[in-house]
């Protein structure tokens, strides 16, 4: 879990990663899939505001700019 600005992103136990807009009431979120399994790690480039997720899966995943935004 990693709080950017007003944007709270976390990870699950199934690979997905989900953001919160701590800014609106109610509270906006949006979910997004791209790991197969769990996330163990985040971080997030303050200047770039990319994404960075490590996971079970072995894998590393960038998530863009529009990832940290909501709907």
């Amino acid at each position: 879990m990693v709080l950017h600005g007003h944007v709270l992103i976390c990870g699950d136990h199934t690979g997905g990663l989900r953001s919160w807009d701590l800014s609106t009431l109610p509270t906006r979120n949006r979910q997004l899939e791209g790991h197969t399994a769990g996330i163990r790690a985040i971080d997030v480039d303050p200047v770039t505001n990319v994404i960075f997720t490590a996971a079970d899966d072995r894998c590393v995943k960038m998530w863009g700019e529009a990832a940290v935004q909501t709907d």
